[in-house]
Order: structure tokens, then C-alpha cells, then sequence
């Protein structure tokens, strides 16, 4: 192979849907899954160049239309491979539309083959053969990206490859596990990310990794396999070497962070020790973790110490019904109680809630019967009982592949397969209690709107960010004093410092979110007729 000719893979994460309220937030960091196969790639295979492309976070040549202009890319540089990541499915649209893009190219500038996967992807692969992809990867593509393009390469049959899907004589071979998974050892032999593959972005936060899978056991989640975790010192080196390139916002992609609690304290531990002897006062992590972290106050402590600012926790619901159909018994005084103690410990709070999920498909006895009116309103009376800093509610989903999805479509009861609106902002399904569902619709975005306003003002349409930039005016010139009266109780001017800056941020978060929401509203007054269409065909 000493003298083979290099070959470029260009891995592509498509961009969100139109109305997606997460593209903004999407324009600073970089997806980790594509950057990861993309390293093991680079790094087996010495006659590969490869170069990721995040097209939410872009910054290269674009279409009339305003999209990355793939055409451009394969001119100035023609990749022989194409990777697709299709995780999210809100963007499967569109990564459908870079694939046909490709292969629509003139014989001198088509790939030689285009490779998808991520989650989505795995669930569904027929919906992207028939495009016109030549493979699709089930589960942790690492394990199988070096192995498969030598086979594509060579134009070798495909048969012995695990874990992935392809056309064989007019079928679909789907070649077993149904999921690839690496063991703990391979993750660890895992080399670190390398964002220097990315080309045209700008990422102002990085994502990180200490674990994969859960041991959860979610109906309405997709992720099944048991938690596997780097060493802590492992883990740590990602950090250490990201901050020596200058980078100091982290988010910490796994679902549950406490998964590994002695491992997560031993990192923690290992990383305040490593901003002490460097002297480094910036350092800006969020993580997502369960609200039952909060039983252990020795470790928020050294989260806050450790440089965690941010976490985000999924409280789901203020229902006990719901909770239980979820698998996620709590009750409302422990929610609020351990969301103090965050709070106290000096940690910014991000609340996240599911809106409109339904019970009736769980087997719970008798559910009990709300209107969209009652549901709003136990949902806001908690949300302001709760110490968060800033809340997102989102619709349920059924995400494809699910406990909940195959319910839902065995009964009838999902009218929407555009994965457009699978974003968590669209109703896509038949609720419970024939609620209709443009009503859900509604009482849900009133909810947030509600939250993030006063109770008078929240009607009042765009004049309602006069109000927030008028408290953004009244915080910033009193942010000096309130640390000065503060300081007493800390221990340095660093931690008192936290207060102020709790309070700009808590006002300029929920200035961005009326913005978001307000514009997310035409959107929906454009589009509700398409999601009433076709429920009213369902029906029918």
C-alpha cells in the first residue's frame, strides 16, 4: 500500500431544519460523532486525507438558496469518499438532498460512493440506499470505517464487514450486530478528536466525551447500550489538549455525566489540580446530568471549583403520572429541593421539559384525562416554582425506533412523517384525551413564552424585547455593586463575581429566547397548515 494514491473522505453533518430553534446555538460548536470517525479514519489509513463538514457551522461557499454548495467543494477539491452523518432526525432531509447533490455530478467530479450513518440513519437505512448511498453503518462507526472504505477502495464485496447495510441482488443485506459498540478498552485506544480536520467553521465551544450509552432505560429514547466510559486520566488529556490550543468553553455531550460517579469525581478532581498549577481563571464546561447528582454536595462543589458553570437536566415533566409512564419516578418536592442545591453551589441551572407526552401508550392504568389548558398550566405553575436559570420545553417526539414510536404507529396515531418538524417544536402526533393537537400546539409555545416573560407583557409580540433590553439596561451598570455587597460571603472575588454575572446572564438568555420564539412563531403560522392537513387526513 506504500504506493497508493491518496484519496480524500469528506464527511458532511447536514444542516438542521429551517425552523429548527437550535441552529443559532449550532453556529458554535462542531458535532463530536463525524470529527471522531473522521480521526480513526485519518489515523489507520495512511493514504487518506479527510475534512469535515458541519453544515450548521459554516462558513464556505454558498448556494443561491443559502446552503453550503457541495458542487464548489467537490471542484476545488474532489473527495473520492462521502461520509453522511445522520443522527438527528430533523436533518434527514436534507443530508437526503447532499447525497442525491453527489451523485447528481458530472463523471469527473461524482465520489466514488457515499457512506451514511449516525442514529437515524441506523434505524432507517432503506430511505438512504434508495437515494443512492452505497452503505449504511449501524451503530459506532469507528469500529468499521477503515475496514469498509479499503473494501470500497478495492471494490471488495461487503459481506464480511459487521454492522452495516448495503444492496445485494435488488435487496438489502443488513450484515449483524444490529448495533456496532466498542468495549471500554477500544474507547480508551480511541485516539483524541482532531478539530484541525474541520474546515470552514468557527467553533467557540468544543465538545467533549468521557462516556457512551446509558444505562437508563427511557421509552422515548433511542440510546440502549450500556455506559462504557474513557479512564478519567483519558478524558482529561482531551481537555488539556484543547485548552493548550486555546479553547476554554466545553460541552460535555453524554447524556448522563454521573454515570461513572467515582470516575466523574476523579476527572473533576484531576482538572481543578490542572487549572491551579496553570493559573487558568476561564474555564467554562456544561454538562447533562440527573437531578439526584444533587444528593452528592461535596462533588457540585468541586464541579464549581472544576470549572462546570452550566447544567442542563432533564426534569421532563411536573406530572407524577407522566413520570412514572417515563420510567422517571420523582417527586415535585425533591425536584425543586435538588435544584436549589445546584443553584446553591453556584451552578446555572437549564431546565428541560417534555410537553404533551402520552401516557396512554405505556400500559399506565387510567390515564388521567387534561385539557392542553390544564396541562400548560401545571407545567408554567412548576416552572416557576423551580430555581432554573433558563428552561426549555420542547413537544414530545416519537423519535423513530423507539419503544413509543413503534406504539404510536401501530395505533394509527402519528399523522406526520416529514422529519422536518421532528425537532421537538411541531406536534406530530395524535395526543391523548383527543386534545387537538394545534391546540397542543399553541398552549405549548405560550408556555415558554410565558416563562421567559412577565405575566402582562408576554402578549405583546415583539415589543416584549423592549422590556428585556430595558432589564439588560438596568443589571449591566449594577452589576459592580451587587458584587461588592456579595463579596463578604465568598471566598474569593471570583465566586463573588458569579452572582452578578448570574443575574446578566439569567436577563440576556431570556432576551435570545423571546427572539427565538418570536421568530419561531412565523414559522408557525406559515406552517400549521400543513401539520393541520395532515391530521385532518388522518383522520379521515
Amino acid at each position: 500500500m506504500a504506493d497508493q494514491k491518496r484519496i480524500l473522505l469528506r464527511i458532511v453533518d447536514p444542516v438542521f431544519g429551517p425552523n429548527n430553534v437550535y441552529r443559532s446555538q449550532a453556529k458554535k460548536i462542531f458535532p463530536l460523532g463525524p470529527v471522531m470517525v473522521g480521526t480513526v479514519a485519518a489515523r489507520k489509513i495512511p493514504w487518506l486525507d479527510v475534512e469535515i463538514i458541519g453544515e450548521n457551522n459554516y462558513r464556505g461557499p454558498l448556494t443561491e438558496e443559502g446552503l453550503p454548495d457541495h458542487w464548489i467543494l467537490q471542484e476545488e477539491r474532489k473527495a473520492d469518499l462521502i461520509g453522511i452523518s445522520a443522527s438527528i432526525t430533523n436533518a434527514v432531509p436534507r443530508a437526503l438532498e447532499v447525497i442525491r447533490d453527489y451523485l447528481a455530478m458530472f463523471d469527473d467530479l461524482k465520489p466514488q460512493a457515499v457512506i451514511v450513518g449516525g442514529w437515524h440513519a441506523g434505524v432507517s437505512p432503506r430511505e438512504f440506499l434508495a437515494a443512492g448511498a452505497a452503505v449504511v453503518v449501524h451503530g459506532e462507526g469507528e469500529i468499521v470505517i477503515a475496514s469498509l472504505i479499503l473494501a470500497l477502495r478495492e471494490r471488495v464485496p461487503l459481506g464480511n464487514i459487521p454492522g452495516i447495510s448495503f444492496w445485494k441482488d435488488g435487496n438489502i443485506q443488513r450484515n449483524p450486530p444490529d448495533f456496532l459498540t466498542l468495549t471500554e478498552e477500544e474507547l480508551n485506544d480511541l485516539p483524541h478528536p482532531d478539530f484541525g480536520l474541520v474546515r470552514y467553521a468557527k467553533i467557540k465551544i468544543y465538545p467533549v466525551s468521557y462516556g457512551r450509552g446509558c444505562n437508563g432505560r427511557c421509552r422515548f429514547c433511542l440510546v440502549k447500550s450500556s455506559h462504557r466510559h474513557l479512564s478519567p486520566e483519558r478524558f482529561l488529556e482531551q481537555i488539556m489538549l484543547l485548552v493548550s490550543k486555546g479553547a476554554r468553553k466545553f460541552f460535555v455531550v453524554d447524556d448522563r455525566i454521573e454515570e461513572d460517579l467515582e470516575g466523574f469525581r476523579r476527572w473533576l478532581q484531576e482538572l481543578w489540580d490542572f487549572r491551579r498549577r496553570r493559573k487558568i481563571r476561564r474555564l467554562n464546561l456544561t454538562v447533562q446530568c440527573r437531578l439526584t447528582l444533587a444528593e452528592h454536595p461535596d462533588l457540585l462543589k468541586l464541579m464549581t471549583e472544576a470549572g462546570v458553570r452550566t447544567v442542563a437536566i432533564g426534569f421532563e415533566s411536573p406530572l407524577r403520572d407522566q413520570l412514572i409512564a417515563m420510567r422517571k419516578p420523582l417527586s415535585h418536592r425533591k425536584m425543586i429541593e435538588h435544584a436549589k442545591a445546584f443553584r446553591r453551589a453556584g451552578l446555572y441551572v437549564h431546565m428541560m421539559l417534555i410537553f404533551g407526552y402520552p401516557t396512554s401508550i405505556t400500559g399506565a392504568p387510567s390515564p388521567i384525562k387534561r385539557s392542553a389548558e390544564e396541562l400548560a398550566k401545571a407545567f408554567l405553575r412548576f416552572m416557576l416554582k423551580v430555581p432554573s436559570d433558563t428552561a426549555q420545553v420542547l413537544f414530545y417526539v416519537p423519535i423513530p425506533g423507539t419503544e413509543d414510536w413503534y406504539e404510536l404507529k401501530k395505533r394509527g396515531r402519528i399523522f406526520s412523517l416529514d422529519w422536518s418538524f421532528y425537532d421537538g417544536t411541531w406536534v406530530v402526533f395524535v395526543p391523548d384525551n383527543d386534545i387537538d393537537p394545534i391546540e397542543l400546539q399553541k398552549k405549548g409555545v405560550e408556555l415558554t413564552r410565558r416563562y421567559y416573560a412577565y405575566k402582562w407583557i408576554w402578549r405583546f409580540g415583539w415589543l416584549t424585547l423592549l422590556i428585556h433590553l430595558f432589564r439588560i439596561g438596568t443589571v449591566v451598570p449594577a452589576m459592580p455593586f451587587i458584587w461588592l455587597m456579595v463579596l463578604p460571603f465568598y471566598r474569593n472575588i471570583h465566586l463573588a463575581w458569579r452572582v452578578p454575572l448570574r443575574k446578566f446572564r439569567r436577563v440576556r438568555k431570556h432576551f435570545m429566547a423571546h427572539w427565538v420564539i418570536l421568530a419561531w412563531l412565523r414559522s408557525f403560522r406559515r406552517l400549521k397548515k400543513v401539520l393541520k392537513g395532515a391530521y385532518q387526513r388522518k383522520e379521515a
